[in-house]
């Protein structure tokens, strides 16, 4: 039996920002931007920094301020920690590429590119940010 089209939204997450509507009311994130903030949160997140949930988070500062690496072994460290991280909170994705930019990482930051397909088995996604832990120096 072939899979149908999902006539609602696959998943629904409330906006970091808060942002209302012409209406008032709150701007729901849905589909590929709600599991694209789900993604940036759990890359910037450290373990144990949400509470009861001790593995949530990927760890990444911990590897980028200590650059004792060399870049291909960082490079790797790092995609092995988006990789795993996700595989682990966010399941139902199919990771399909990654690619990670270490060039700005004297300036605390990685450039993190995921293609990914969602359980649906039709929905395509692509999370492509810098993220930056420059505010977050030791």
């Amino acid at each position: 039996m072939a899979r149908k089209t999902v006539p609602y939204a696959y998943r629904r997450d409330i906006p970091w920002n808060f942002d209302l509507d012409e209406k008032g009311d709150l701007k729901m994130k849905e589909d590929i931007d709600a599991v694209n903030q789900s993604i940036y949160a759990i890359l910037m997140s450290n373990f144990g920094d949400k509470n009861f949930e001790p593995l949530f988070g990927s760890d990444m500062e911990s590897v980028v301020f200590e650059q004792a690496y060399p870049e291909a072994v960082l490079a790797y460290e790092i995609e092995s920690r988006v990789r795993n991280s996700i595989k682990d909170i966010e399941p139902q994705l199919s990771i399909n590429s990654i690619q990670i930019d270490i060039s700005q990482i004297n300036n605390y930051k990685v450039t993190v590119t995921i293609g990914y397909l969602l359980d649906d088995g039709l929905t395509q996604g692509m999370f492509d940010e810098t993220l930056s832990f420059e505010n977050l120096s030791r």
